[in-house]
């Protein structure tokens, strides 16, 4: 962690364990995800796209001033484990771990033919975050997190990516979380002084521009078991918050200071899916899943011109949920 001086890695980080890892938290000045043609700032530290493969199940990634996701760059959140290797066999006893173990990254799915089953491999989620909540009034106005054009930040099914900003939050790339959650939120500073700069009113917002993309759509996958009948997985659509959660029973929602704006051409997909399987005792069978969820909410305004869909994966599964707030905030004179 680094609030003001520069932040090196220089060295090799690990939290690779056999069953998974541990998580890792990093904090800087800025941060900057990928390369850019400009010159990197004092006290940025820069991170490779290639970066998020060290073994850790969960990546807490900070900038106090500032965090980018540079144009074009693409992020692969994966977790290696370790197993036992070749080498196991004639290793003695008292021997370091890693003499007999290797570091791998097992395919997504295993498939077992002879049980008819499919196991998906432990995956790893991602949280970006510009400012932080002792961050001053005056960094609303300065610090942005910008997901930039071409971007595409990608984690296992199943797992989530969570962005947050104090001040400016702009998503212009692709964010996919397959039957997981993807969230892009504001975050609330504890300076007194910023109640009073929203209360002023501001022009700060979650934006999802033309080219922006939040996938979390389920994807059927099938393989065949030893008599050649067809078995998988078939889950459904997942989650996305833009601005704050909406609990409807309670009328009530965790809407953001940030508008929300979602420009046309900006898709937001958390549709279902289906597959074909041999079921025993029904034989070939149609299997769909339900659509998952989305929710925008602000204390603002919503502008929202993109496209949205929740679509159920077939016949006998329900769609999804869309919900949409818009919240009165209450400000101390």
């Amino acid at each position: 962690s680094s609030d003001s001086g520069d932040l090196s890695l220089g060295g090799e980080l690990r939290g690779t364990g056999v069953n998974g890892g541990g998580t890792l938290k990093l904090a800087a000045n800025k941060v900057l995800i990928g390369n850019n043609s400009a010159p990197v700032e004092p006290g940025t530290l820069q991170l490779g796209g290639d970066f998020f493969d060290k073994g850790f199940s969960a990546y807490d990634i900070t900038g106090n001033q500032g965090l980018t996701v540079a144009d074009g760059t693409r992020v692969d959140v994966t977790m290696p484990v370790y197993r036992f290797g070749e080498q196991a066999l004639n290793t003695g006893i008292g021997a370091e771990p890693a003499d007999a173990l290797q570091r791998w990254t097992p395919q997504l799915y295993q498939e077992d033919a002879i049980k008819g089953v499919l196991t998906q491999r432990r995956g790893a989620s991602l949280s970006l975050t510009a400012g932080t909540a002792n961050s001053s009034a005056a960094d609303m106005a300065s610090t942005v997190l910008n997901l930039g054009k071409g971007s595409v930040i990608s984690v296992d099914p199943g797992q989530g990516i969570d962005v947050r900003s104090i001040g400016q939050l702009t998503a212009s790339g692709t964010l996919n979380a397959w039957g997981g959650r993807v969230s892009l939120t504001g975050l609330s500073v504890t300076d007194t002084e910023g109640e009073a700069v929203n209360a002023q009113g501001h022009g700060r917002s979650i934006w999802l521009g033309e080219q922006a993309l939040i996938d979390v759509s389920s994807r059927a996958v099938t393989a065949q078991d030893m008599r050649g009948q067809t078995y998988g997985l078939v889950r459904d659509g997942g989650q996305i918050v833009i601005g704050g959660q909406i609990d409807a029973e309670k009328g009530s929602a965790s809407a953001s200071e940030l508008f929300v704006v979602v420009r046309e051409g900006a898709r937001l997909q958390a549709d279902g899916s289906h597959a074909v399987l041999d079921i025993p005792g029904q034989g070939r069978t149609s299997v769909a899943s339900n659509g998952g969820s989305i929710s925008l909410a602000s204390a603002n305004g919503l502008y929202l011109d993109g496209a949205f869909s929740a679509h159920s994966g077939g016949t006998g599964a329900a769609g999804g949920k869309l919900s949409v707030a818009l919240e009165t905030p209450y400000y101390v004179k």
